[in-house]
């Protein structure tokens, strides 16, 4: 992931790879230069933006962010099962907090379709989850 954002700041993750085939697809009404994309999970907290872009994506989504800044589940927390080939990931959300993706993301030089996966913190109960996706939303929203 470092390696990524570095050579997105440096504009040279480009420079590597081959430009992917032109396939544009419209879908609710947004404009995708193509359909593949990068779903949430891999950049929590926008650390590559610009170098995940440079890569070709047709969008690239970040996340999961929490309103507060959180360090996930204890360790262990990813399980292979071999026999049923399997991943079980129980992350926890681990985030530096909203606040932080946003300044990341005011950073990124990236002007295409950019999606940021939203959550709860681990210690709002869950009767009041609701007041942790408005919040996160009313930040990356505005």
């Amino acid at each position: 992931l470092d390696l990524i954002g570095a050579g997105g700041r440096l504009g040279l993750n480009g420079l590597v790879c081959k430009a992917p085939a032109k396939m544009p697809v419209s879908v609710m009404g947004l404009d995708f230069p193509n359909p593949v994309g990068l779903a949430a999970g891999l950049d929590k907290n926008g650390a590559a933006i610009d170098g995940f872009a440079q890569l070709g994506f047709g969008f690239v989504e970040i996340g999961t962010v929490t309103p507060r800044p959180q360090p996930g589940n204890p360790k262990p927390r990813i399980f292979r099962l071999p026999e049923a080939e399997a991943i079980i990931n129980r992350m926890g959300f681990n985030n530096q907090g909203v606040d932080h993706l946003l300044a990341r993301v005011q950073a990124a030089k990236y002007k295409g379709i950019l999606g940021i996966n939203i959550g709860k913190n681990f210690d709002t109960p869950v009767e009041n989850a609701v007041d942790d996706y408005l919040i996160c939303l009313d930040k990356v929203y505005a």
